[in-house]
């Protein structure tokens, strides 16, 4: 994500948004299946987010961040409360 000029927020409306923070508005939302208590850029054009219920959601940023194309690609997500406590998880970008 280049710069400082967007923003994840996340919450307990089960969304996921990215702020344009310099035009003050919303590009793009995602919807989990619980409230989302985390999220973290993995790599300049991936997310990963946790939510209540215990599912870790990777995203991905695609499209142009100028303009109306900027779009939130769900990839899939790992219900945590499946794996053994000592799983680890390898991300690739």
């Amino acid at each position: 994500m280049p710069e400082s000029r967007y923003l994840i927020s996340s919450g307990s409306d089960k969304a996921l948004r990215l702020w344009d923070i310099e035009e003050g508005r919303e590009k793009c939302v995602f919807y989990g299946e619980g409230a989302i208590m985390s999220v973290t850029m993995i790599t300049p054009s991936s997310v990963a987010a946790g939510d209540s219920l215990g599912n870790l959601y990777i995203l991905g940023l695609r499209g142009s961040l100028v303009g109306s194309g900027t779009a939130l690609v769900f990839f899939g997500h790992v219900p945590l409360t499946h794996l053994p406590s000592q799983t680890a998880l390898k991300l690739t970008g």
